[in-house]
């Protein structure tokens, strides 16, 4: 009998991905304050409070594609493993 696996679960987004600065606009945009509030509160540009939502963005993506990519790997020599030992007997 083959053994039940958890579905995929991405995990949240690890202290060390974002920086302090990252965290502290994240808060800032979940206040609700406008681009041009946060920019002046941090003294940045619009631009650049939008350019570094970029970033955090790309972060906290590739951390969800890495766990996806390491569950599908597993799942895959799971499978292989599992076909050969099936084969074998």
């Amino acid at each position: 009998m083959r053994a039940l696996r958890p579905r995929f679960q991405p995990r949240a987004a690890e202290p060390e991905l974002l920086s302090d600065e990252d965290r502290l606009l994240i808060d800032m945009i979940a206040r609700g304050l406008p681009d041009h509030q946060i920019g002046h509160e941090l003294g940045i540009s619009e631009t650049t409070v939008g350019d570094r939502l970029l970033i955090i963005f790309r972060k906290l993506a590739m951390a969800g594609l890495l766990d996806q990519l390491s569950y599908v790997g597993r799942e895959t020599k799971d499978s292989v493993l599992g076909n050969a030992v099936a084969d074998a007997s």
